[in-house]
């Protein structure tokens, strides 16, 4: 039996994310607010920084407990401790939940799933040295390379396990992608040896190599180890040939700094993109060999891609099947011709095509923006939430949390005009009303389609669109320019009046077109709901413009005018004790 197996050592650190939410009465709390949820931002940055390394590294929870405050603290097998903090609103949404096989952390919507340690198939991957130097010589196109597996592994397993290298770099240099490849893996007595195969390594060169095994959804890397590439090794990793698709594709090829690449563009490709599809469909044929697709370097790709790089590559399988799991977030376009997503296509280990696959995306050319506008919309006029105290103070927002339906709330009321006792928008200023009656009976199409339209209660959109929102929220209302204000405080006593530190007078105080996170740090915010306040909203008065966009898979697009309305909310009765936080 082979010797000196390294335990494998992986750097470590404590994380400590606590999630407080704040909200105070003078400028200086309001300022040191906004410091804190830069702070906060910061913080929830890095846990997703870190919850991301745990996923690739193969982490596994080995303990997990929740106080009576309901703060969980997670110990991973790499060393790392963390804690966190439940929160929702104040900048940052984070929740854990614990499942029979794993713990899964969403943070602001992006769910992270860590495996507990009883249920992962892999604990620990060790390189085993066969030589005093601790170095493996590539002096053909393969070697064997041995590792212990921790809990020892079946030739099934071997055989279900996907095997790769996870990272290789020249010593003392940068990463390289496609230096080597995990050719085959077998049991060797009580060893698992993997046939690592040389790609674009030099001949010559000493490289440091981790391996990746994935198993039953559970990845793991190995230590680093050496591999010294001998003096005659000799590998072409890229032998560009032309790509014979079927006529339905539009190909372009492209030239200057992107000589060699083709762009492929399907036509109404947008819900395939969200839906699932393979790239094999698009072939008229394919290079000899075995074949397999493989997402091209960050580094090779435009921006918007390298943005929502990790979703992208989880998207896209050897097999040329594309199959998002969630929002990609982006339909890949890019206005200085590296419009698509850069996909190889291998034969062999050999790179054959280098085809930026462009995403036929619809939407942008729908015209969204003229719901409401083509009948003639006077957009931005403001209205107000509540009524007078001396009428009905039913409307009034209250501290805490709550859910207010802006949809509901602008499809029901009723057109005739201010003062309904029973309404919730008592106040309506300019041309708020032709505003209103223009929402209720409003209607966008595209040919036969409704593309948007509603059913007197809130607003609905048509099989194309929704075929585009699969893993994405749809309709949302946007806020724009918010600002806090002081509320008249109709319903509060002469004296209660008295003793509150602001004017009174249903005037902006702050904000606007600056001033930080002002939902944030009130406590409210505009969603899919509608407007949402959280527990540290505490009633104060507060304007802000509203609109509504469309959040599909691939992007976002505005739904009508920018400003719908400008909105009061609490400017003329507010909950008693809800004092003005000081003018910036």
């Amino acid at each position: 039996m082979r010797t000196n197996c390294f335990k494998m050592l992986l750097i470590g650190a404590a994380i400590l994310f606590s999630v407080t939410a704040v909200v105070s009465c003078n400028k200086k709390d309001i300022e040191d607010l906004q410091t804190r949820v830069t702070i906060l931002e910061g913080a929830t940055h890095q846990l997703q920084e870190d919850l991301k390394a745990a996923m690739v590294t193969g982490s596994t929870i080995l303990n997990a407990s929740q106080d009576a405050d309901g703060v969980w603290t997670l110990t991973l097998s790499d060393g790392k401790v963390v804690t966190i903090t439940p929160s929702s609103g104040a900048g940052a949404d984070v929740s854990v939940e614990e499942t029979a096989d794993a713990f899964v952390i969403t943070v602001n919507g992006t769910a992270y799933a860590i495996p507990k340690v009883a249920s992962a198939a892999i604990n620990s991957l060790v390189f085993c040295p066969g030589f005093a130097d601790n170095k493996v010589v590539l002096a053909e196109e393969t070697v064997d390379v041995f590792f212990l597996a921790t809990p020892a592994m079946t030739a099934d397993q071997v055989a279900a396990a996907e095997f790769d290298i996870a990272d290789a770099r020249e010593a003392q240099t940068r990463a390289g992608a496609g230096l080597f490849k995990v050719d085959a893996a077998a049991l060797d007595g009580d060893l698992l040896k993997l046939t690592v195969k040389g790609l674009a390594a030099e001949a010559g060169k000493t490289y440091t190599v981790a391996v990746k095994a994935v198993l039953n959804g559970t990845a793991i890397s190995s230590n680093y180890f050496f591999i010294q590439v001998g003096d005659d090794h000799s590998f072409d990793p890229e032998v560009l040939v032309e790509p014979v698709f079927k006529e339905e594709v539009q190909v372009t090829k492209l030239d200057g700094d992107l000589d060699g690449f083709h762009r492929a563009l399907i036509p109404n490709s947008a819900a395939k993109f969200v839906g699932g599809f393979n790239l094999k469909d698009y072939f008229q044929s394919l290079p000899a060999g075995n074949i397999s697709f493989q997402l091209a370097p960050r580094e090779e790709q435009n921006q918007n891609v390298q943005d929502h790089f990790d979703v992208i590559a989880e998207a896209l399988s050897a097999d040329g099947t594309w199959a998002p799991k969630r929002r990609l977030g982006t339909d890949a376009w890019n206005s200085e011709g590296k419009n698509g997503i850069i996909i190889y296509t291998i034969a062999d280990d050999v790179i054959k095509h280098k085809i930026f696959w462009q995403i036929d995306n619809p939407i942008p050319g729908m015209g969204l923006d003229q719901f409401l506008t083509k009948d003639g919309f006077p957009g931005g006029q403001h209205i107000e939430y509540g009524s007078e105290a001396s009428v009905n103070i039913k409307w009034m927002i209250p501290a805490g949390e709550g859910v207010y339906d802006l949809a509901k709330i602008f499809l029901t009321a009723s057109p005739e005009g201010d003062g309904l006792l029973n309404e919730p928008l008592y106040l309506r200023h300019g041309q708020a009303n032709k505003a209103l009656q223009i929402i209720q009976n409003a209607s966008l199409m595209r040919g036969d389609e409704e593309l948007i339209g509603n059913d007197g209660s809130k607003f609905v959109i048509g099989d194309e669109l929704k075929a585009l929102v699969k893993y994405s929220r749809g309709l949302v209302w946007r806020t724009t320019q918010p600002s806090w204000a002081s509320s008249i405080r109709e319903n509060w006593s002469d004296e209660e009046k008295a003793a509150c530190n602001g004017p009174a007078n249903g005037e902006i105080l702050g904000g606007w077109d600056g001033g930080g996170d002002i939902p944030g740090l009130m406590g409210w915010e505009m969603n899919e709901k509608g407007l949402v306040t959280h527990a540290e909203y505490k009633g104060w008065c507060f304007r802000s413009g509203i609109g509504l966009f469309l959040e599909y898979d691939l992007g976002e697009q505005t739904i009508g005018p920018w400003h719908w309305f400008y909105m009061w909310f609490n400017r003329r009765v507010s909950p008693t004790g809800a004092n003005d936080p000081d003018a910036r």
